[in-house]
């Protein structure tokens, strides 16, 4: 997309201006086209020329102010085209005999497609444009007032400024706020691995931290071959424990923690005073018996 534009303004700049002259000839033009009720082919033919020539030469004019309201919402392309309507919209309402110069004029018809298309796209949630217009009003009443006062205006002074109640102003305002506030998450957005979009960013609540998953199947695969060495009673005795099968009477229990022991110096793990006992070993029931293990903290340190 970024060699399409590019592209473009390559093409655009080979377009040469019109001067002042040229400018009320093809808006004449124009105007005669447009405002003739019979248009003869003649007239039709010089005017879609006129037309033609007006737009094509004044696209700088609509970069230049795309460029100011880039970053905002929409792309580049995107408001370079809603500024090309507002400016075909122009030459179709400019009348030369004003005496003003065409791009003074259109450029209040490309600022407001670009406005207007950042109001109603460049939100997830469309707002309506009587709500947009209220909340531009009550901005510059804002302004005003604190310019005048040096204070920020109440809700009830600006709501009878606009001339409705303060629970329709608010409740107006509020959904403009929500409106502006809200990301879709297909936004993309730039760091310094690259781009992506916030959806790619919500961690799944089904997954592990992938360090943590790292070290579980770390001490997995240590646990799993230390046991492959050890006794077959030991191996047995710690399978049903890691199985959850129910410690017996206290001889089950002592082989239990016989086993826990001599695996834990197979590790390489010191005991130190807070052993876990043989009762509580068996009462816990993980899959694996490597995950069991490791909720005997047989690798605490």
């Amino acid at each position: 997309m970024a060699s399409d534009v590019s592209t473009y303004l390559q093409q655009m700049g080979r377009i040469p201006m019109l001067s002042a002259d040229e400018q009320i000839i093809c808006g004449t033009a124009v105007r005669q086209w447009l405002d003739a009720e019979d248009p003869t082919p003649q007239q039709t033919r010089r005017g879609q020329r006129a037309k033609k020539r007006m737009v094509e030469a004044n696209l700088r004019l609509v970069v230049s102010w795309a460029k100011k309201f880039q970053n905002k919402g929409l792309a580049l392309e995107d408001l370079i085209q809603e500024g090309n309507l507002g400016l075909i919209r122009a030459v179709e309402k400019y009348d030369p005999s004003t005496g003003y110069r065409f791009s003074t004029y259109a450029t209040w018809w490309v600022r407001q497609g670009m406005q207007r298309a950042l109001q109603q796209q460049a939100t997830v949630i469309r707002c309506s444009s009587a709500a947009l217009a209220l909340q531009t009003k009550v901005k510059a009443l804002a302004s005003t007032h604190y310019a005048e006062t040096g204070n920020q205006p109440s809700t009830a002074q600006l709501a009878e400024a606009v001339g409705v109640t303060e629970e329709r102003l608010t409740f107006f305002l509020g959904l403009v706020v929500r409106a502006q506030s809200t990301l879709s998450l297909d936004a993309r957005v730039n760091s310094d691995e690259g781009s992506c979009s916030w959806v790619e960013l919500i961690p799944s609540a089904a997954e592990d931290d992938p360090m943590e998953s790292m070290d579980r199947e770390m001490a997995l695969g240590a646990m799993e071959a230390a046991i492959s060495g050890m006794e077959t009673r030991d191996r047995v005795v710690l399978t049903a424990a890691a199985a959850g099968v129910p410690t017996g009477d206290r001889k089950d229990r002592a082989r239990l923690s016989a086993a826990t022991r001599r695996l834990r110096r197979r590790l390489g793990v010191t005991t130190g005073e807070a052993e876990m006992s043989a009762p509580a070993a068996s009462e816990i029931s993980l899959q694996g018996v490597g995950a069991q293990l490791q909720a005997l903290d047989l690798l605490a340190a």
